[in-house]
This record gives C-alpha cells, sequence and structure tokens, in this order.
C-alpha cells in the first residue's frame, strides 16, 4: 500500500483533499489500514528463531551466573557444597567398623543400595570439637561424589537447597566457625548467618590423602 501520508498527507505536502474531512491523517481510513497491514504482514523467515534463540539464551545466562548450593549443619555449624557434590541423602544406616582402619575421621563402611562406602566423620574431619547445644535427635547421611569416589558423611541435618549470586560470596575469615579455613573458599549470607562453602576439590583431595587402603 501507498504510504500517501507521507507524500501528499501531514507527513509529506499536506494537500490531500481528505484532510478537510478528518483533519490528520491518523483518522483517516487508510491510515488506519496501512497500520493493520503492518501487522497482518508475514514475519520474516527466522525471525522467530532468532528472537527465541536470544529469549532462551539471556535466560541460560542467567540461570548460570548463579550456584546452586545444598546447605547443611555440622555441630551446629552452617556449611555447604554445590548440589553436583551431592549424590544422595540417606537415613543413618548401621557403620561396619574396620579394625585397625576405623578411628576418628574415618568410621568405616555403610551399605547404600548394595555398595560398601568409606563412611566419614564430618565432625572429626573439619575439626569441630564444640558440643552444639541442641542436637539434632533425627541426623542423616548424605552420600558425596566426585568423578572417581563416594563417600558417606554423618551431618546433623540438611537445612536446604539455595540459589547464590556469586557476587555475594565474600573471603572466608581465617575459620568460619570452627571450621579450618583449608577447606573453605568464601562464605555467603543465610539469614543472617555466615555459611562457609566447601572447596569440593581439597575436600575430595584430603580425603584421597587421609584414607589409603
Amino acid at each position: 500500500m501507498k504510504k500517501c501520508w507521507n507524500d501528499i498527507g501531514v507527513f509529506g505536502l499536506a494537500i490531500c483533499d481528505d484532510l478537510n474531512i478528518y483533519g490528520h491523517c491518523r483518522h483517516c481510513p487508510k491510515y488506519s489500514e496501512g497500520g493493520r497491514s503492518l501487522l497482518d504482514r508475514e514475519i520474516p523467515g527466522g525471525l522467530i528463531d532468532e528472537w527465541t534463540e536470544k529469549l532462551t539464551k539471556g535466560k541460560k545466562e542467567l540461570a548460570d551466573s548463579y550456584q546452586s548450593l545444598v546447605v547443611f549443619k555440622i555441630n551446629g555449624e552452617l556449611l555447604a557444597m554445590p548440589s553436583s557434590g551431592f549424590q544422595e541423602i540417606i537415613s543413618v544406616r548401621q557403620v561396619h567398623t574396620v579394625p585397625f582402619r576405623s578411628d576418628k575421621v574415618f568410621r568405616g563402611l555403610v551399605n547404600v543400595n548394595g555398595e560398601l562406602l568409606l563412611c566419614i566423620n564430618s565432625a572429626g574431619f573439619f575439626g569441630f570439637n564444640n558440643i552444639p547445644e541442641e542436637k539434632n535427635p533425627n541426623p542423616v547421611m548424605a552420600v558425596l561424589k566426585n568423578d572417581q569416589e563416594r563417600y558417606v558423611f554423618e551431618v546433623d541435618s540438611i537445612v536446604g537447597v539455595v540459589q547464590i549470586y556469586p557476587a555475594s560470596i565474600t573471603n572466608a575469615p581465617s575459620t568460619v566457625g570452627k571450621s579450618p579455613k583449608a577447606f573453605t573458599r568464601g562464605i555467603f549470607k543465610l539469614k543472617e548467618n555466615d555459611v562457609g562453602i566447601i572447596d569440593e576439590v581439597k575436600l575430595f583431595s584430603e580425603l584421597d590423602n587421609r584414607i589409603t587402603w
């Protein structure tokens, strides 16, 4: 359709006879029809795919910018690890001690779905010597994993899964609660409480070094 409003209408020479009737092109049926034709025209090929990709990518980048952490409690102290390091949370199982091997860190073996896994005394491993004011009557066990190994950790409770933005993580002080700085790579606030983020690489490296067969 010829855009007469740009030629002889108010946006052009303003000599259209219909201006005497409608006063302005926006009131003219031809102008309205031209606007509808813009809405009715076919979408250029690939435009939908292009914008779908842009919007999806934007959401993915936003999601990727956050870190998913599992927050848990040991001896009253709050700690967290990336969700990818947690395989499952199980109820407390019987621990079978290993003669001349079990100690304050290595508790023994636990049967998890038919497989015997090494069970770690979390408080002993992290060096928590404090006795919490209130002991959780229903502790749990967390199965932690990396590419090579799986370990069972005794924890007081699982607080939950949180999504945090990296900018909210601050450097760990010399101690986070009673947890050695060697295992923490930062802290963040959860309802005004400091939560130490455990460096899973250092965690599994230390486990491999301390528990050898």
